[in-house]
């Protein structure tokens, strides 16, 4: 599968998507354009959306590879997965990724050091910034110092415009006292709002 490694910028130390989530194909004109996932992105929108579980390991695969050559050498101590917007849903697919990039790397993964306070609706349909900020304040804690002054991957499926990840890095800094934090998603949209 190709895999381009997009840096991806914040209030993190680094942060990369393994590829753009769609591109654009078609005339320079802007007369006739075609959006299509990429290779990754479709692999994830079957996962995501029709829970084509075979597709973690595909994508888990390539994720480990990068964080292997990456990341681990960063000494990070763990990977943070970044809680869904749906808490009650079955079948999660941040977690059941993280848990593959776990186990194929052996960093330790862990569910219970970021907390999210209530449910929120799926940012990626909340175009405005400001509301994504004021529907993200006060959102995430971190259930206690586990980490203090250790470097950590936090790992989301989806960039779009970034200010999830913000807010999280923010808690883990300054209530965590963690001492690096770096980001990986698996995929970014090419349009930040």
């Amino acid at each position: 599968m190709k895999k381009k490694q997009i840096q991806i910028s914040g209030n993190w130390e680094s942060g990369w998507a393994l590829d753009l989530n769609t591109v654009c194909e078609g005339s320079e004109e802007g007369d006739l354009l075609l959006v299509r996932r990429t290779e990754i992105g479709e692999n994830l929108y079957q996962l995501k959306y029709f829970g084509d579980q075979a597709k973690i390991k595909v994508i888990g695969g390539i994720a480990s590879d990068f964080v292997r050559e990456n990341i681990k050498p960063l000494g990070v101590k763990a990977i943070i997965p970044v809680p869904p917007s749906k808490l009650d849903r079955e079948f999660q697919p941040v977690y059941e990724l993280a848990k593959f990039i776990s186990k194929d790397t052996n960093i330790t993964v862990d569910f219970d050091y970021l907390i999210k306070t209530k449910e929120t609706p799926q940012l990626l349909k909340v175009e405005n910034g400001r509301e994504r900020r004021r529907i993200l304040e006060n959102i995430f804690k971190i259930k206690d110092n586990r980490y203090e002054n250790e470097n950590l991957l936090l790992f989301d499926d989806l960039y779009s415009s970034g200010e999830t990840l913000k807010s999280i890095t923010e808690v883990m800094v300054s209530e965590g006292k963690v001492n690096k934090i770096y980001v990986l998603t698996i995929a970014k949209t090419r349009i930040q709002k």
